[in-house]
């Protein structure tokens, strides 16, 4: 059975093969190392720069960090979810000339309630953590109630595999990542 949102998730140092967490984390300490830390800063320009898709998926399964937003694992695997954050997280890929417009129609979403926005890795997308309540549904009926009110509202598409409660989210750097803590604990509005 899913418990109540704690907002604490885990955070992996390393590459995607380390399973084992090496801190538990909140949303103002992911938000610390996405605008601050100058390795992921090092890490997210020498990634943009490498000229194929290949590498870049290579590079950052190999040098960046990530965290499991949904919870705290025993393992990274989801039948060792050890706790629910109450949180999910959304990849929007390959935005392009629309990022900036979809940046600003998930910040101002008042169903989405996004606490934390940033770029992905690649720089062509946004990832978007956002509060959900385990008490009205699962973590994959959040995800599958998410994904298509964001398709039919603003035609976008949600990474599939966030479905998934201990999906990875690679940690890149962005200065101008958005963060609005409070929404944590606000009313969750159910979009199913």
């Amino acid at each position: 059975e899913q418990r109540e949102r704690s907002g604490k998730f885990h955070f992996y140092e390393g590459n995607i093969w380390n399973t084992k967490p090496t801190a538990e984390w909140t949303i103002e300490q992911a938000y610390n190392y996405i605008t601050l830390d100058m390795g992921a800063m090092q890490n997210t320009l020498w990634l943009r720069g490498l000229p194929s898709t290949k590498e870049r998926n290579d590079y950052k399964a190999t040098h960046l960090a990530y965290c499991t937003f949904s919870g705290t694992f025993s393992k990274r695997k989801n039948d060792c979810l050890i706790e629910h954050s109450g949180l999910m997280c959304l990849d929007f890929d390959h935005l392009g000339d629309r990022l900036q417009e979809a940046k600003r129609l998930l910040i101002g979403d008042k169903v989405l309630n996004v606490v934390l926005l940033f770029r992905s890795p690649s720089g062509d997308g946004l990832k978007a953590i956002a509060p959900i309540n385990l008490k009205l549904g699962s973590h994959e009926k959040w995800y599958c109630a998410f994904s298509a009110y964001l398709n039919d509202k603003y035609n976008l598409i949600a990474d599939p595999a966030c479905k998934d409660v201990s999906r990875a989210c690679f940690l890149p750097h962005d200065s101008d990542c958005f963060i609005n803590i409070n929404k944590i604990n606000t009313e969750i509005i159910c979009p199913f």
